[in-house]
């Protein structure tokens, strides 16, 4: 059951990234840094939460 809950909330999120986009292209676009090395880590450890027994290997520049 946890597994499907897990599931169901990445399908939600998956969801909302095109309604994010459509939101974004309606407005004015600014040039900005953003820290990438920082969205992936996060990202990773995310994943990483999501399924503890998996192990994988990830190096970032």
């Amino acid at each position: 059951m946890k597994r499907i809950r897990i599931k169901a909330k990445r399908m939600s999120q998956l969801m909302q990234y095109p309604l994010m986009i459509s939101k974004v292209s309606q407005s004015p676009i600014a040039m900005t840094h953003i820290d990438m090395s920082a969205m992936a880590q996060e990202r990773i450890a995310s994943l990483r939460e999501a399924d503890p027994q998996r192990q994988v290997d990830v190096a970032i520049a």
